[in-house]
């Protein structure tokens, strides 16, 4: 197209200069790259995407196997390992459809915490992965692996464990603040304060080394100061070396009120994964 004011010439299309870019009268380069850029990351991302959905039957047949073991194990083995398998498969399901998510969401900002939060969930999970097969599938016989597991090794899964349960937490609290756009345009405050009942106004804190408190909100009593959280201690849990735990990362989340309703093994359990 040419100006008839100025006779400067330009892509129709594209509305960029027509030269030197511009060769083809009939195609716009600008926009053929475009095309090609866009084609070249829904690729990137569906590989992601079917690499941890197909990652995630890794999880699912280790705790079909460990459950089906003819010789019983320690009660903290068998605990450990199967809770380590869930922990896996909820963790790899959350990859794979923040994958989606980041595709589609056109909040650079929200998108760049997500991946972040994603790229330290990938790391852990990848690393408990490879965990669980050196020191389960070496022998052939699973029940002999699970009668030689290590200390360190499990001391290892507990902290990998937890870490991936902090970030799963995280990806909830950062991708459920989408859900807040357009709840918050009501003119009448009361509405507003009904439909956000669900969705949390501060990020969650993930405090102390024990990952079963991400849900509860802290305990007060009359005098209205806080009191310490009951610590989760189950048997395959004893133990358990706190020390370990001075390195795990922190994230700067605070509790409140409203981050009651967010139930992260509700959120993240698949109907048909734990049948």
């Amino acid at each position: 197209m040419t100006c008839a004011k100025c006779n400067h010439g330009f892509c129709w299309r594209c509305l960029k200069p027509w030269r030197p870019t511009h060769k083809d009268y009939y195609n716009c380069s600008a926009m053929v790259s475009k095309a090609a850029w866009q084609e070249k990351r829904f690729q990137d991302y569906n590989e992601r995407c079917t690499f941890h959905h197909r990652a995630r039957e890794f999880a699912t047949s280790l705790r079909n196997r460990v459950s089906s073991v003819s010789e019983m194990p320690k009660i903290r083995t068998l605990t450990f390992v199967l809770h380590a398998c869930k922990v896996l498969e909820q963790a790899r399901k959350v990859l794979a459809y923040s994958c989606v998510y980041s595709y589609y969401n056109q909040d650079t900002e929200s998108v760049d915490i997500v991946e972040q939060q994603t790229e330290s969930l990938e790391l852990h999970t990848n690393a408990l992965q490879i965990l669980l097969e050196e020191s389960l599938l070496q022998y052939q016989d699973l029940s002999s692996s699970l009668q030689l597991l290590k200390a360190e090794h499990f001391n290892t899964g507990l902290e990998l464990v937890h870490r991936i349960k902090e970030r799963l937490f995280a990806i909830l609290w950062h991708s459920t603040q989408d859900f807040r756009v357009g709840l918050e345009t009501s003119t009448d405050p009361s509405e507003n304060k009904e439909k956000l009942s669900n969705v949390p106004s501060s990020a969650p804190a993930c405090i102390g080394p024990r990952p079963t408190i991400f849900c509860e909100s802290p305990n007060t009593d009359e005098d209205g100061k806080e009191n310490e959280d009951e610590e989760y201690d189950p048997q395959w849990q004893e133990d358990y070396d706190d020390d370990d735990d001075d390195d795990l990362d922190e994230d700067n989340f605070q509790f409140d009120d409203e981050s009651d309703n967010l139930d992260c093994d509700s959120y993240f359990d698949d109907d048909d994964a734990y049948d």
